[in-house]
């Protein structure tokens, strides 16, 4: 369909039109197919936060969402009836878990050379990978140290070494911030323009099937079309991970991470 202007700066149409970008500061674009509002700031579209807990659940104007997961990451402890801790490599320090500390969420602790310590959907045989290549991600999250360190966020299948991640990873030669993608093994790593911090940082990935990018903080950081997940039974689902990559690099590393929402397109 053709997008439609309405009164008070709103327009609608559907999520894979067009959106202009000659509007005023602070319009709105209402996605008839997704329910999902966008919001422009003079310079480009984001998606505008919930307004209401029944927004944040996926019941947007009346629109029928696929699988959408949302985690906040407060309370006392980890949400197992959803999340499984696990060490992939080496043990998971006692000090990981919800931090004792305002809107920090989950931590994860690695005090050993090659700790990999991550949350997922599920134990081994039992994982639950409910999103497609075709599905999205976002994720906010911040690095706790500033060296010899990766923290990756985003989808994983685990079995066939199929994923899609952000990675801000300190444990190598890279300074930027980038975007992981594989498919059966063969990988791709994708640098961003936007050097590494120990800030907080929100990102979106956006996976199609085709291509798939990752929006950091609002902004367009980085675009790939090679080794993406693909195949209907290739399903992901949801990860956190801290990793110190390889024995000869500094112990007690962390990482945090306080939102994350992922579902199917």
């Amino acid at each position: 369909m053709a997008i439609e202007y309405l009164d008070g700066e709103r327009i609608i149409g559907l999520s894979t039109d067009t959106k202009p970008t000659d509007v005023a500061s602070g319009s709105t674009f209402i996605e008839t197919d997704t329910g999902n509002i966008e919001f422009f700031n003079g310079t480009c579209w984001f998606t505008k936060p919930f307004e209401s807990i029944n927004a944040s659940f996926g019941r947007n104007l009346g629109a029928t969402a696929n699988q959408h997961m949302i985690e906040w990451f407060c309370g006392k402890s980890l949400n197992t009836d959803r999340w499984n801790l696990e060490a992939v490599a080496g043990s998971i320090d006692a000090a990981t878990g919800m931090y004792d500390g305002v809107n920090y969420g989950f931590y994860i602790k690695n005090s050993s050379n090659s700790d990999h310590t991550q949350i997922d959907f599920g134990v081994s045989g039992s994982r639950k990978r409910q999103y497609s290549p075709n599905s999205q991600c976002i994720v906010t999250s911040k690095m706790g140290c500033g060296s010899n360190y990766d923290m990756r966020d985003g989808l994983l299948n685990w079995y066939d070494a199929h994923y899609f991640y952000a990675s801000v990873n300190w444990a190598n030669s890279n300074s930027k911030m980038s975007l992981e993608s594989a498919n059966g093994g063969s990988t791709t790593s994708t640098d961003s323009d936007l050097a590494l911090d120990e800030n907080w940082h929100t990102k979106h990935l956006k996976l199609n099937g085709s291509s798939g990018t990752m929006d950091i903080d609002g902004i367009v950081r980085a675009t790939t079309t090679s080794n993406l997940p693909n195949g209907n039974n290739e399903k992901m689902m949801p990860f956190h991970a801290g990793v110190i990559p390889a024995s000869g690099y500094s112990s007690n590393r962390g990482c945090f991470i306080r939102y994350m929402e992922c579902w199917n397109n």
